[in-house]
């Protein structure tokens, strides 16, 4: 009678391991505002998290000139903002992974007058390498653990002035109480 017990105490342990598991492998987490939006004179950004399902790994960022003149997003001055304090910048596509901490391969990107500037962006201290048969380079979550506050300190040049802006959205865990608050799109 006692090897029954002992056996049915590891299979309730083991199950009970697996749906832990299971709960932490469907953790869904959600953006508060969905985008955040700044505006000025001379452009309107937005700044959307995206991910791939399981939590946010990088953001779209989309430019409006709204001048009769090109505009520059600086990148050395543009930042990755978490938990409110700034930490580092960001890769895009064409960037490689083990450049990501070298100064930026591409300064400057010019928006033309009365276009809109679209990106995906991710946060280079996100990202970091696995070794092994299946290893390789991958980028981190953000607020996977204790959410937080994510976002960009975009930098943009008009006729040598630059404009900075700070662009955040917090990140949260679905079903958290912290979902129900409202947060205002619009950073004047």
């Amino acid at each position: 009678m006692p090897t029954i017990l002992k056996h049915y105490g590891t299979c309730l342990v083991c199950c009970g391991v697996i749906a832990f598991a299971a709960g932490c492998a469907t953790m869904r987490c959600q953006s508060i505002p969905s985008t955040a939006v700044t505006r000025n004179q001379y452009f309107e950004a937005r700044l959307t998290p995206t991910g791939d399902g399981r939590g946010f790994q990088s953001f779209k960022l989309e430019i409006e000139n709204k001048t009769q003149s090109n505009l520059e997003l600086d990148w050395s001055r543009t930042l990755f903002i978490a938990d409110n304090q700034t930490r580092g910048g960001f890769m895009s596509e064409g960037i490689l992974y083990n450049a990501k901490d070298s100064p930026r391969l591409v300064a400057m990107d010019v928006i033309f007058t009365d276009t809109t500037f679209s990106r995906t962006i991710w946060p280079s201290t996100l990202a970091y390498f696995v070794s092994g048969r299946y290893g390789g380079w991958r980028h981190g979550y953000m607020g996977r653990v204790s959410g937080g506050e994510y976002g960009v300190l975009l930098s943009v040049k008009t006729n040598g002035e630059e404009h900075q802006k700070k662009l955040t959205v917090r990140i949260v865990q679905e079903g958290s109480p912290q979902v129900k608050e409202e947060i205002p799109v619009v950073i004047p």
